[in-house]
């Protein structure tokens, strides 16, 4: 039952990255629009974007230690896009627009 949970709380997780993923995905091309430089950013949402499919084979094939470090990369570049899109002056403050 643990692992039911486990599996249930990574599956939640895995749906709001989806969400945070085309959020910031919608900012990157009005940024891109713009003119702002977004290739470090495209690349970065790029790399997410494997990662998270990678959480989300291993979920289904009940390897959920790796699910969640697959997670968990994607979290970071999500991260790292956020501060980038901050140097542009895209956000002014965690939480604020690109999210």
């Amino acid at each position: 039952i643990v692992e039911a949970i486990h599996a249930s709380r990574l599956n939640k997780a895995i749906t709001k990255a989806e969400m945070r993923i085309n959020a910031i995905d919608s900012k990157i091309q009005e940024l891109k629009t713009a003119g702002k430089d977004t290739a470090q950013m495209e690349t970065l949402l790029s790399g997410a974007k494997v990662k998270l499919a990678e959480a989300k084979t291993k979920l289904a094939e009940k390897k959920l230690k790796e699910a969640n470090q697959a997670l968990k990369d994607v979290y970071q570049k999500l991260k790292e896009i956020i501060r980038l899109a901050k140097e542009t002056g895209a956000v002014k403050e965690e939480g604020t627009e690109i999210e």
